[in-house]
């Protein structure tokens, strides 16, 4: 399938299959002949179309007759005219198009590229002027312009209407966001060469967020009714090379890890030898390779798939809903959470930096021999150990919960040793190199435990005598730590330079690292204040405190971090209240001066529909306080600011209201100062 790469006959791949060929044949040369020779082997190239284009000449008649007496389905009618004029059959339909469901947003865009496709330009025109301005205004399109065969579009992420269709487009990430425009663009405008589309708002508290801007050419977004079709192929392929059952992979699992085991011993005594006699035999090594290079499928079994390649069985593999599944049904919730890997991408991401560590040995070992500097031959081996190190408990508990019907056969206390051995030895050659040593691995592996036993003291006795710390709890793999909310910050300053002078900073390669995030996933601050206890949880992901550079982006992981309130004290309500609408503001500003650049292409209909959502925004920021007296105030001015059109092309509107939002900030943001920049 690399090598074909499409199968339906309808996208140019020769420049993708050469670059892809070109790839693979550093690794492997000769490669790039041995693929051009099975190529000029098969018997057909491409799908054949002989029957599907029979049945839509047959039916065609009976199309435009049902388009002309019913309701149509949208997808179903654009599916069938794009594929008949891909096969040569023409659908004229010159009657009324009576959409059943016009909310079927994307169903709209399959049938005007279907109209299209046919030619039927006034007919596609038809549903364009009808529907056009409700589908920019459900991606929140604000403007819109077309320049030199390229058209351009800023895009709203944050407030989209709650129709039937896309309530999912809410919860996209940022990619996901600008490719649901650019699409759409696509459908509606094909005659183009190039589609932009930039996010507005979402540069927050100066940290630029990637994937908010594209621009792609027309020959980079092949069809997706034509990609889907390679798809099923492919899906098809990988059906008859999986496995039969999950008990398979299970076997083919501990297979991998049990071949693991026994090259790491002989890695071991065989590097034990190389720094007492400056000998290494590689015979055994060699031949444990080849025996794991038979054992690497992971994927998901015959029983899970779709024989038939409609489905896609990644994106629609669901625990509960698996044919034959290794787990009983009370463990699929556990599964289902966010911190949980699903087993393949389980095994992959740990495999992948133990396969690398293994295919990297011979220049690792002739590194050694020639006494050359360390950092060259071994900084990547130490890598990619340690990244296969860091998710070991990730990856036990996949196994675990994935196959508990099922009994190991992997002694996994010793795995660990070995695998820590490893990465204590390897770290021992990427600080040292060579020289002569009679008992290495004991060494290195002693001044690892040395380390490790600092991590635990620290995490066990010493976090909880910080003074801030007025009690600690351990649950599984997260520390509870109850903390004042005055002495939080301290608090979380403290931990961090503590592990950063235990593992190292982001900018280093640290097994210690690695033990860390094995002993622990997260730290829980129970925040209390004299009035509530444990009103508010804030988890913060371990590794925040060993990625942050300083202090100042840590505190920038924080804000993001999850959160739980088990009440909301009347004292905070209002805080959190000031601190959403300053939020709003910030994302006001970006929208408004990019629209003020390109306010003759803005669509009025969108900002009228966001503006709606910002309101509905103010408004549930202003229930959280209506009840509270103290509060009376603040309640207003957040209902005086819900009234207005915040988001304008008007010029004296927009100083208005920025005039406002400062008024606002300058009474209530006390500790809002230093983000007034943002509204100016």
């Amino acid at each position: 399938m690399i090598a074909l790469c499409d199968i339906t006959g309808f996208i140019d791949t020769q420049q993708t299959t050469s670059d892809l060929l070109k790839i693979y044949d550093k690794k492997r040369p000769g490669i790039i002949d041995e693929v051009n020779s099975l190529i000029n082997r098969q018997t057909t190239r491409f799908l054949e179309y002989e029957y599907p284009k029979r049945f839509l000449e047959n039916i065609a008649n009976s199309i435009i007759e049902f388009v002309e007496k019913k309701t149509v389905n949208t997808r179903s009618l654009g599916y069938i005219l794009f594929w008949a004029n891909k096969l040569g059959v023409s659908i004229s339909i010159s009657s009324e198009i009576d959409v059943k469901e016009p909310k079927d947003y994307m169903g709209l865009l399959g049938l005007v590229k279907g109209l299209i496709s046919q030619g039927l330009y006034s007919k596609a025109d038809e549903i364009k002027n009808k529907y056009e301005k409700t589908l920019l205004s459900d991606a929140n399109i604000v403007s819109l312009y077309i320049k030199d065969n390229e058209i351009f579009a800023e895009v709203v992420p944050n407030y989209y209407p709650e129709s039937k269709a896309n309530r999912a487009i809410k919860d996209f990430g940022y990619n996901e966001k600008c490719m649901y425009a650019i699409n759409m663009l696509s459908c509606l405008y094909p005659q183009l060469e190039r589609y932009n589309v930039t996010l507005l708002g979402t540069k927050i508290l100066d940290i630029n967020i990637p994937d908010t801007e594209k621009h792609i050419p027309k020959e980079n977004l092949p069809d997706k009714w034509i990609t889907e079709l390679n798809g099923i192929c492919h899906r098809m392929l990988e059906y008859e090379n999986s496995l039969d059952d999950w008990k398979d992979v299970f076997d083919n699992i501990n297979f991998y890890r049990n071949k693991i085991i026994d090259l790491f011993e002989e890695l071991l005594r065989q590097l034990g030898k190389f720094y007492r006699k400056g000998t290494f035999d590689p015979k055994q090594i060699n031949q444990i390779q080849v025996e794991l290079n038979k054992g690497r499928d992971f994927s998901i079994p015959k029983c899970a798939r779709d024989k038939f390649g409609i489905s896609n069985d990644a994106d629609n593999l669901k625990v509960s809903n698996l044919k034959e599944s290794a787990v009983e049904n009370e463990q699929h919730e556990t599964l289902g959470k966010a911190d949980r890997l699903w087993i393949g991408d389980a095994c992959n991401k740990f495999f992948s930096g133990v396969n690398n560590y293994i295919n990297g040995l011979y220049s690792m070992m002739e590194g050694l021999a020639n006494n050359k500097d360390p950092k060259e031959y071994c900084r990547l081996q130490f890598f990619n150990i340690v990244s296969s190190y860091e998710l070991y408990y990730q990856f036990l508990e996949a196994n675990k919960s994935f196959f508990a019907a099922y009994d190991c056969a992997v002694n996994e206390e010793k795995e660990l040793i070995l695998l820590e051995k490893i990465v204590a030895l390897t770290k021992w050659i990427y600080l040292n190199g060579y020289r002569h040593e009679n008992n290495i691995v004991y060494d290195a592996y002693e001044s690892f435990k040395k380390n490790k036993r600092s991590i635990d003291d620290y995490l066990k006795k010493e976090i909880g005598d910080y003074t801030e710390v007025q009690e600690i709890e351990f649950i599984e793999e997260t520390i509870v730590l109850h903390v004042n909310m005055s002495e939080s910050d301290t608090l979380i300053e403290k931990i961090y330079y503590e592990v950063q002078k235990l593992v190292g900073n982001c900018g280093t390669i640290s097994a210690e690292r690695g033990y860390l995030f094995n002993r622990i996933r997260k730290i829980c601050f129970a925040i209390s204040d004299d009035k509530y206890k444990d009103f508010l949880f804030i988890n913060i992901p371990i590794n925040s405190f060993t990625l942050a550079k300083d202090v100042e982006q840590l505190h920038k992981y924080v804000i993001g971090a999850d959160r739980q309130n088990t009440i909301v004290p009347p004292a905070y309500m209002g805080n959190g209240a000031i601190a959403s609408v300053i939020y709003i503001a910030s994302q006001l500003v970006q929208i408004n001066e990019a629209l003020f650049v390109t306010s003759k292409y803005s669509i009025p209909e969108t900002i009228d529909s966001i503006n709606k959502m910002l309101k509905l925004e103010l408004e549930e920021i202003g229930k959280t306080i209506k009840e509270f007296p103290d509060y009376a105030e603040l309640y207003q001015d957040i209902m005086m600011i819900r009234s207005l059109n915040l988001i304008t092309i008007d010029n004296n509107e927009y100083k208005s209201n920025i005039d406002l939002l400062e008024k606002f900030i300058s009474k209530y943001g006390a500790n809002s100062a230093s983000s007034d920049h943002r509204f100016r």
